[in-house]
């Protein structure tokens, strides 16, 4: 008798898997908002020079020409004076007592003062705004969004069973 044996050869089934697992692939890049301001503070100007000057407190130059206007209104009444007295002179000859009068007006009369009470300053400061600004640029931000599909990649091999008889 014959002895067969039978030999056999397999060759396993392989089933692999690449990838994360994962359906999908998310990047995304992000670009933040700017905003971009330049601003400029409001500027107030108070001038109390005119208050001041009321009160006597001027600068050297509005006390020069205060000076120089207030002694040509002196000088100027000084001299009409004179000349009123000098043409009333002339009329002495009409019988005019015009020196015992410019004598008694020179002495007392042209000394007299009336004095009235007043409150200083009597005008008003003056008062300027120079309008501040607002300068400003905006510049939007946006979301990239890369997504992709990375799908599981699935192989599979077919196993094999080989049988053969010597």
């Amino acid at each position: 008798m014959k002895l067969v044996r039978v030999g056999i050869n397999t060759t396993p089934s392989k089933l692999t898997m690449e990838g994360n697992g994962a359906q999908n692939k998310l990047q995304m890049h992000t670009e933040k908002p700017k905003l971009n301001m330049e601003s400029k503070r409001p500027v107030l100007h108070i001038d109390q020079s005119d208050c001041w000057a009321e009160v006597g407190l001027k600068n050297v130059s509005a006390f020069r020409e205060d000076s120089i206007s207030y002694s040509q209104s002196v000088y100027a009444k000084g001299v009409a004076r004179i000349i009123d007295q000098g043409n009333r002179d002339m009329e002495i000859q009409n019988g005019s007592d015009s020196i015992a009068e410019q004598a008694d007006y020179n002495a007392f009369a042209q000394f007299e003062q009336e004095f009235t009470t007043g409150f200083v300053p009597t005008s008003r400061p003056k008062i300027s705004v120079e309008p501040g600004s607002l300068n400003y640029s905006f510049q939007k931000g946006s979301v990239h969004n890369n997504t992709s599909d990375e799908k599981v990649r699935i192989s599979y091999q077919k196993g094999s069973i080989e049988y053969h008889t010597y």
